[in-house]
């Protein structure tokens, strides 16, 4: 029998091609979790697989800690990271800089809304800036108890801050869809179905907001 994955010891190898990949706080492709597969060798295996479409003599760039960095702020970021990250989301200027920061301080407090709880908890945060002020939404989140309608919105508007942040790719579009059978009434269902049907996430969120009329 197999002992489960908590109980396996982590797996390190030489991937050649990999390797040979830079790191992006912005990456264009990730690195999958293992294949599955009957034996050890085929558990061990990595993939790369695109997050959006690639141009033609573009490079290819994965984050080296996969998706860990992506609700961290610039300085976060390099203080994780063993080298002084120079893709153009951190060596651009400074109001460019500002704005990543904001979005992925963003992202992050949606991720907690959503999930109710700190997707990097171990990241040492400013004092006096929770991720939630309001007191009473931050307790409906750890109770998961939003409703339908608001989830959904929450859920399309961190998908559009990871569109304009340039980290989509994680997330899509489609599982919002699992959502339309418990929203309240036929009207906000309606309205769902409207926004899954926009081809971008800014799109999708300007179209669910409505859900809160």
């Amino acid at each position: 029998m197999n002992p489960p994955d908590s109980q396996k010891p982590p797996r390190n190898g030489c991937y050649v091609l990999l390797t040979r990949f830079n790191h992006s706080c912005v990456p264009n492709c990730r690195i999958s979790s293992a294949v599955a597969g009957p034996s050890d060798a085929d558990a061990s295996a990595l993939a790369s697989v695109a997050t959006r479409t690639i141009h033609v003599g573009e490079e290819l760039t994965f984050c080296y800690q996969n998706k860990e960095l992506d609700a961290m702020t610039r300085r976060e970021r390099h203080r994780v990271l063993p080298f002084a990250c120079t893709c153009h989301v951190c060596s651009g200027t400074a109001s460019q800089r500002l704005c990543s920061d904001l979005r992925r301080r963003l992202f992050r407090g949606m991720v907690y809304l959503i999930q109710g709880y700190d997707m990097n908890a171990t990241t040492k945060q400013s004092p006096g800036l929770p991720l939630i002020i309001d007191p009473a939404l931050k307790l409906r989140a750890e109770r998961s108890q939003h409703t339908a309608s608001s989830t959904f919105v929450y859920i399309a508007l961190l998908l559009a801050v990871m569109e304009a942040e340039g980290i989509w790719g994680h997330f899509q579009l489609e599982g919002l869809s699992t959502l339309l059978p418990y929203l309240e009434t036929p009207a906000r269902r309606a309205i769902a179905s409207r926004a899954l049907e926009q081809s971008t996430a800014a799109e999708c969120f300007f179209f669910a907001a409505g859900l809160y009329k």
